[in-house]
C-alpha cells in the first residue's frame, strides 16, 4: 500500500504543523480518521454487494443449466410447457416484488 518510512512521516508531520498549525491537528486528524473509517465502510458495502450479485449470478447459472437438463430428459406438451412458463413468470414477478420491498 503506501510504504512511508519514519523519516517521511516526519517530515509530513513537520509539514503539517507549519501549514495546518498546532491548534488544528488533532481536530484534523479526528476529521482523517473519520474519512477513512467511511471509506473502510463504503468499500465493505460494495464488496458485499458485489459478492450477492455474484451469488445471484451463480444461483441462476445453476438454474438455467438444470432446467435445461430436465427439460430435455422429460420433454413436454406444448401445453404443458405454456403453463409451466406462466407459473415462472408468477415466480419471478414474486420475487422482483420482493426484491423492490426490500
Amino acid at each position: 500500500m503506501l510504504d512511508f518510512g519514519w523519516s517521511e512521516l516526519v517530515l509530513i508531520l513537520a509539514i503539517a504543523v507549519f501549514v495546518i498549525g498546532p491548534d488544528e491537528i488533532p481536530s484534523v486528524l479526528k476529521n482523517i480518521g473519520r474519512l477513512f473509517r467511511k471509506l473502510q465502510s463504503l468499500k465493505s458495502e460494495f464488496s458485499y454487494q458485489i459478492d450477492e450479485l455474484m451469488i445471484e449470478d451463480d444461483i441462476e447459472e445453476f438454474r438455467k443449466n438444470h432446467n435445461d437438463k430436465i427439460m430435455h430428459q422429460y420433454p413436454l406438451s406444448k401445453e404443458e410447457r405454456a403453463k409451466l412458463d406462466k407459473e415462472i413468470e408468477k415466480v419471478k414477478k414474486a420475487e422482483s416484488n420482493e426484491k423492490e420491498r426490500s
